[in-house]
């Protein structure tokens, strides 16, 4: 493994702890009522949003053995779909949300969790692209 690659993970994980440390914030400014209203509006997507990653992850080992592509143009059509999942995602669970009229510090935190998640995202697909 490259240095990059290494340094994008790191830079990742670090981001996905701030993203949950802001979660748990976020979390903290609901009341029990809110709290269940905001994990039921949520669990048909925890469910049937990991369908279109399965479908990614298996695309991609199937076509990498079927050698269809060269690696490395492989993996940059893999990380570009996979950030754009997960844009993608990101959109809708933020309408979803706004329709809750969930307290206005349980968004702002809530936001900058999905920013740091996202922004974690970037680094390590730039850092993974850097190598290519």
């Amino acid at each position: 493994m490259s240095t990059s690659f290494l340094v994008g993970i790191a830079l990742y994980f670090v981001a996905l702890m701030a993203s949950r440390v802001f979660t748990e914030r976020a979390l903290r400014t609901l009341d029990t009522t809110q709290k269940a209203t905001f994990m039921g509006a949520f669990s048909a997507m925890r469910i049937y949003a990991l369908v279109p990653l399965l479908v990614l992850f298996l695309l991609y080992f199937v076509i990498s053995r079927q050698g269809l592509f060269v690696s490395s143009t492989l993996l940059l059509i893999f990380w570009l779909l996979l950030v754009v999942y997960l844009i993608a995602v990101q959109w809708f669970s933020a309408r979803k949300i706004k329709r809750l009229n969930l307290p206005t510090e349980f968004n702002r935190n809530y936001g900058i969790a999905r920013a740091c998640s996202l922004g974690g995202l970037a680094l390590l697909v730039s850092f993974v692209l850097y190598q290519l």
